[in-house]
């Protein structure tokens, strides 16, 4: 098993090198994903080609080796998900959505704590059963999205290890997120009753139109900027709160007639102060 070693060894290297690079997150995790990808077509191809020759290296196999890997892809895709989502979210509202997402994973953990608590505690007493390869057939606790897959790749609880690396790895990303906005919060909540003595008196729908064109335009850190964070900046300087915003955004979208209504307004406005100014 020395080729299955270093085709493992050369898997966590890329990974590393790949996760430690700068990049817009999204477009990395879908690279994080495509090399999870390829390298699980290389495991599929090195069990097509080479017949374990105990059941312990079977075991080993589908207990350790094939979740590493396909736990990455799980992540990254769940990332991806996640942090699309967040998009749709003010600060305040985006914490809510954390806090449901880890609520899921808590859920998944308690429906399968005795599997959990079994590979936890490196339990081996049902390996035979969870992690050699079975045709066509459902043990009791196995995943039935194991039946989706090809059986001479797939062991009934394979991929629920890999769940369970995965989740853990996410909760912990998710756990961060938290932690980061709360500080932001935090800063924010302070500068509000501090500083800001500005109040937005238009409608949120225009404010909304206002936000979306600047971020749009990205005119605010060349683009580097999230809109949920647009939102939140202009919630907290202008003492209100939006709401669902990509709610509005979809209203403003759906106007048949002057679907800039209030950047055409800015533009008018600007246009007579000009015009006044030069008479």
């Amino acid at each position: 098993m020395k080729q299955l070693e270093h085709l493992l060894k050369n898997y966590e290297h890329e990974m590393a090198t790949l996760t430690e690079r700068e990049g817009e997150l999204i477009a990395k995790s879908n690279d994080c994903i495509h090399l999870a990808n390829s390298y699980l077509n290389n495991l599929r191809i090195f069990i097509q080609e080479h017949e374990f020759t105990t059941e312990d290296q079977e075991i080993y196999f589908f207990k350790h080796v094939k979740p590493q890997v396909l736990s990455a892809i799980i992540y990254y895709n769940s990332l991806i998900k996640m942090e699309s989502e967040a998009n749709f979210y003010a600060a305040r509202t985006l914490l809510e959505y954390y806090e449901l997402q880890l609520s899921r994973i808590r859920d998944f953990s308690n429906e399968n704590k005795d599997f959990i608590c079994y590979y936890k505690t490196g339990s081996t007493y049902k390996d035979q059963d969870y992690f050699t390869r079975k045709p066509c057939e459902l043990l009791p606790g196995s995943d039935a999205i194991t039946l989706q897959f090809d059986s001479t790749f797939c062991a009934p609880n394979d991929y629920k290890v890999a769940q369970v690396l995965a989740y853990e790895r996410l909760a912990a990303t998710i756990s961060t997120n938290i932690a980061k906005r709360t500080s932001i919060l935090q800063n924010d909540e302070s500068l509000w009753t501090t500083a800001s003595r500005f109040h937005w008196t238009d409608n949120k729908v225009a404010l909304v139109e206002l936000i979306y064109a600047l971020y749009s335009s990205k005119c605010i850190n060349s683009g580097k900027v999230d809109i949920s964070e647009l939102a939140s900046f202009f919630e907290t300087h202008f003492n209100l709160e939006l709401g669902d915003y990509y709610r509005r955004f979809l209203e403003i979208k759906a106007r048949k007639a002057m679907p800039t209504k209030f950047l055409d307004h800015l533009k008018s406005s600007l246009l007579l102060k000009m015009q006044e100014e030069l008479n």
